[in-house]
């Protein structure tokens, strides 16, 4: 059963991975996203293979999991909090002191690295998710969650 419904769900990859990855890019309209998101339809295929193996429209079932997950991707998007730097937080000597000076102590090692790197160094995106080795859409995630993060502790600095 298991290595037999592998195959099926692995020809069915190589039949209509393309078509679910066209479908995932006009939905998203992010290349990396697309791709993520087509691996995570054919995981849930995977997982579901009994289902997804006797179901009469294979394609229907894959083209509804995908959207699904790009609904639920889209509406995590719309929901995700970028939290800016308040000029208020940071100190009036700012600009001529250097960033790494000024960062809270509690922020990791990698937070402090993608603020510099964003902030001091005006790196770009897609730069950051190469040095990274991740997506551009995840390097923007990290570089929101290390904002974020920072605002946090500097408020609580501040409130000291």
């Amino acid at each position: 059963m298991g290595q037999e419904n592998f195959a099926s769900v692995e020809a069915l990859y190589q039949a209509k991975g393309r078509l679910i990855f066209t479908l995932a890019y006009r939905l998203v309209n992010q290349r990396e996203r697309a791709e993520d998101l087509v691996q995570e339809v054919f995981l849930l295929a995977l997982t579901h293979q009994e289902a997804i193996l006797h179901h009469p429209n294979q394609v229907g079932w894959l083209v509804q999991a995908l959207k699904h997950l790009a609904s639920n991707e889209l509406r995590r998007a719309e929901n995700r909090l970028t939290v800016p730097l308040e000029e208020d937080l940071l100190p009036a000597c700012w600009p001529r002191e250097a960033l790494e000076e000024l960062l809270p102590n509690g922020l990791s090692r990698q937070d402090r690295q993608v603020l510099l790197w964003r902030m001091e160094e005006q790196c770009a995106y897609p730069e950051m998710a190469r040095r990274l080795g991740i997506s551009e859409t995840g390097c923007r995630s990290r570089v929101a969650r290390a904002v974020a993060r920072c605002r946090l502790l500097m408020l609580e600095e501040k409130t000291l």
